[in-house]
């Protein structure tokens, strides 16, 4: 096993380096997206609050899903 965490991992692609992993992970109820060495098994969070991530060829861009949740309060009067 390469990730000893707990909570969810989904892997999405390797970097072109053919050490990192890119892959999404929900880990205190909140999904990001991070990579991890598999020489190393260093783990670096990339982003907060996406997830389903993609790198460019040259690993200097990603694309992802940037999902926000956000609630409204309403009132309305009984009759």
């Amino acid at each position: 096993m390469l990730l000893n965490a707990q909570g969810l991992a989904y892997p999405y692609g390797w970097g072109n380096d053919n050490d990192r992993i890119l892959f999404a992970g929900r880990y205190g109820g909140i999904w990001n997206v991070y990579w991890i060495s598999r020489t190393s098994r260093q783990v670096e969070q990339l982003t907060h609050y996406v997830r389903y991530p993609s790198w460019s060829g040259d690993m200097k861009q990603l694309a992802f899903e940037f999902n926000e949740s956000k609630g409204n309060v309403f009132v309305a009067d009984l009759q």
